[in-house]
């Protein structure tokens, strides 16, 4: 054993040295080989396993930072790079699980999978249509299935979100500092004001259910996370972020089947004209304020306009291939994911694609520990009517952890005896064999 470790020092300090001969001749050699040296010392210290956990949390906290991407052009950010090296540290909890989806997710998958393939193959351009049909069922599909195969205890979806939000939290900050980019509108670390408004709208859903499963005493944590979250859709001055947080806590009181939550909706419906009035006179510079209250943004006449045009421009080609669809190439310029759907893969992908997603959101329905995941999903499906957002993982990453509430009976596998949520962690131990099983 000891001529054994005396090797395996050798053999990673001959390693080291040569990263660092790299490093002379390259800065970017140089940052790959800080990289490469600190994640080794990291498996070292933590093992593959736990090391895997931790990426995935680092991987949440990446995912609203759509525009930290290994490079301007790369059709992936660092989320994707580091969740996918979370996921193979994890291979041997993963493969000792046999998955268990719900029935409804699998046969819509299938469908959007067979339609996704088979369109981009007659499409006008196989391979510009191709390319976004996988980075669509890589996110869609494959990552909501590879959650579920892990099935994460409560404790670890809360790190998840936890982290997602903090992220968020993170982004505001970047930008206050960064400053008003184009007309006026903060972006933080995404790509897009309308993606950093998107950003802040799920951030605000997954409070939702962190609220409810942290221990009373950081529940202020998520109360203040969340309220950032909402003066981030503010800074974004995304109307449509705006106008699915006004559904989503219009309809919680009544998800929730909450008395006092019904009345406190009623009494801001009541305060909400004298209100308005006055957020209008003392912060006029808002960008969601001058946007959808009028004042001198000019750029909201042209907003409307390119959409429409663009709705109305991706409805025509829509009718042009009505039944198949004519492939994924050029669908950003039409902002709303349903009729995005439609144009790529045709009504029938697009019935495929609404029985796929709908498990996400019906959950809200059930007694499930989990169920109020399902408010991120459903702000999700809100905001698609107005932002085009069909495959980036900033959006999918949270959404994905719904799946796991379609499953009766199943927290994940690495849950905790008692459904309290503050009983200690168990993720070290090995997670039970599980058998395939498909459930409506």
């Amino acid at each position: 054993m000891q001529s054994r470790g005396l090797v395996l020092n050798a053999a990673g300090a001959i390693f080291a040295l040569g990263l660092v001969y790299l490093s002379f001749g390259n800065l970017l050699y140089g940052e790959v080989a800080i990289v490469v040296c600190l994640g080794l010392g990291l498996l070292v210290l933590l093992g593959p396993d736990r090391l895997g956990l931790g990426l995935m949390v680092l991987g949440y906290f990446l995912a609203p930072q759509d525009n930290w991407r290994p490079s301007a052009a790369a059709p992936i950010a660092f989320s994707d790079v580091v969740m996918a090296l979370g996921f193979a540290l994890m291979a041997p909890r993963l493969l000792a699980n046999r998955i268990r989806l719900p029935l409804l997710f699998t046969v819509g998958a299938f469908g959007v999978i067979v339609t996704t393939l088979a369109t981009s193959a007659l499409a006008a351009s196989p391979s510009a249509s191709i390319s976004p049909g996988i980075r669509l069922i890589f996110a869609s599909v494959l990552l909501p299935a590879v959650i579920v195969l892990w099935g994460p205890s409560t404790v670890w979806v809360n790190r998840l979100l936890g982290a997602y939000v903090v992220g968020q939290v993170f982004s505001t900050i970047y930008g206050l500092a960064q400053g008003a980019l184009l007309n006026n509108r903060y972006q933080g670390t995404t790509t897009h004001p309308n993606f950093f408004g998107m950003c802040g709208l799920l951030s605000v859903a997954a409070c939702f259910h962190l609220y409810f499963t942290v221990r009373r005493e950081y529940r202020w944590l998520v109360v203040l996370g969340g309220l950032v979250a909402l003066y981030s859709i503010t800074l974004s001055g995304s109307r449509g972020a705006l106008l699915a947080a006004v559904l989503i806590i219009a309809l919680f009181p009544f998800a929730e089947r909450s008395a006092l939550s019904i009345w406190g909706l009623i009494m801001a419906a009541v305060l909400a004209v004298p209100g308005l009035n006055w957020l209008v006179s003392n912060f006029p510079d808002n960008p969601l304020v001058s946007r959808v209250f009028g004042g001198e943004d000019k750029s909201v006449g042209y907003s409307d306009d390119v959409r429409t045009n663009a709705l109305h421009q991706g409805w025509d080609r829509f009718l042009g291939h009505p039944i198949i669809g004519s492939g994924y190439d050029q669908l950003l310029e039409t902002h709303n994911i349903y009729l995005q759907v439609a144009i790529a893969i045709g009504a029938l992908g697009l019935g495929a694609w609404l029985v796929m997603v709908f498990p996400f959101v019906s959950v809200l329905t059930t007694s499930h520990p989990l169920h109020r995941l399902g408010y991120i999903s459903l702000a999700y499906l809100a905001i698609g009517m107005t932002e085009p957002s069909l495959w980036e993982r900033m959006t999918w990453a949270p959404m994905s952890l719904a799946l796991l509430a379609a499953l009766p009976g199943s927290h994940g596998s690495d849950d905790e005896p008692s459904p309290a949520p503050d009983a200690s962690d168990a993720s070290d131990a090995q997670p039970p064999r599980r058998t395939l099983r498909l459930e409506v």
